[in-house]
């Protein structure tokens, strides 16, 4: 069973990883949104709670202290999508909070791989890294840490001056409503950017932690 859990969230952090390089799944030209990675985050961490509640294996300190730590890495990766998620329809607000959220959600994933670390972690029980795929280790997990940290800093301040310019918007446009006058001054439109898959300021070239 635990092989099979192993494998599931494998295949599934394999596919954010092309959904995140806006490749996509095999045969598929549909460009993945960001509900579709947090669905697939949500998969991951339904999966790695499944192998935590394993008999025989929750017993061990050392393996549940690693899966905690990927499951605090996936919640930060998978509130940051959700971020997007609003920043996609405009709601700036809802958006920088979320980014907020993201960056709390970093700073107890680093905290949890750093006790992972002290421990000196569970990688034999995890399985053997593959080569092909990359791995879910200390130093993978760091590096895409540091690589969403750097994109979470970056759309936080693009929600925050979008919020801004929206707040702007609305009191210029509060007077001439009120007046009715047909000359009536209006702000420009701000067009809100909608972030892709493959936009600079997303961590989609950043390493994707994977598991052993």
């Amino acid at each position: 069973m635990w092989q099979k859990l192993h494998h599931t969230a494998r295949r599934n952090l394999l596919l954010l990883g092309r959904l995140r390089e806006g490749k996509g799944p095999a045969g598929s030209r549909k460009r993945a949104t960001p509900e579709d990675l947090v669905r697939l985050y949500d998969a991951v961490l339904a999966t790695l709670d499944e192998m935590r509640s394993l008999h025989g294996y929750k017993e061990n300190e050392a393996l549940m202290g690693q899966l905690a730590a990927r499951s605090a890495v996936a919640k930060a990766h998978r509130c940051y999508w959700v971020a997007e998620s609003y920043g996609a329809v405009s709601k700036w607000r809802e958006a920088e909070a979320l980014y907020e959220r993201a960056a709390a959600l970093l700073s107890e994933a680093e905290a949890l791989l750093d006790d992972d670390a002290a421990q000196g972690g569970a990688a034999d029980e995890l399985g053997a890294p593959s080569a092909d795929c990359g791995g879910f280790g200390q130093g993978e997990d760091a590096a895409a840490l540091a690589a969403l940290a750097e994109a979470v800093e970056g759309a936080k301040a693009r929600a925050r001056a979008r919020a801004y310019l929206a707040s702007l918007e609305a009191a210029g446009e509060a007077p001439a409503e009120a007046d009715g006058a047909g000359g009536a001054r209006h702000s420009p439109e701000v067009s809100p950017q909608r972030e892709s898959l493959s936009t600079p300021g997303q961590p989609a070239t950043g390493p994707l932690p994977l598991l052993q």
